[in-house]
């Protein structure tokens, strides 16, 4: 089994690919989500974003689960605080 670890210095982030020695390891990412009700669609989460997993979906912005590597920096640099952990 292969897995991804990302690591972040100066909110450039580094993947580093490796083998899982037990078939049983599985990893488990937090998930972030974006309130409809707070988002001012200003884009600071989609441009903070290292592997750009942020876009922009009618008048807010949606977090692709798939991409995303739950580094939290979309929350880190939301002004409305619009961004949380699921």
């Amino acid at each position: 089994m292969r897995f991804s670890i990302y690591i972040f210095i100066k909110r450039k982030a580094y993947k580093i690919r490796a083998k899982a020695k037990h078939a049983g390891f599985t990893g488990v990412l937090t998930a972030y989500k974006v309130d409809s009700g707070k988002c001012v669609n200003c884009g600071a989460c989609e441009s903070d974003c290292p592997v750009g997993a942020i876009s922009e979906s009618g008048n807010v912005r949606t977090i692709d689960a798939e991409s995303c590597i739950s580094c939290g920096s979309c929350a880190a640099s939301c002004p409305s605080e619009a961004i949380s952990e699921e």
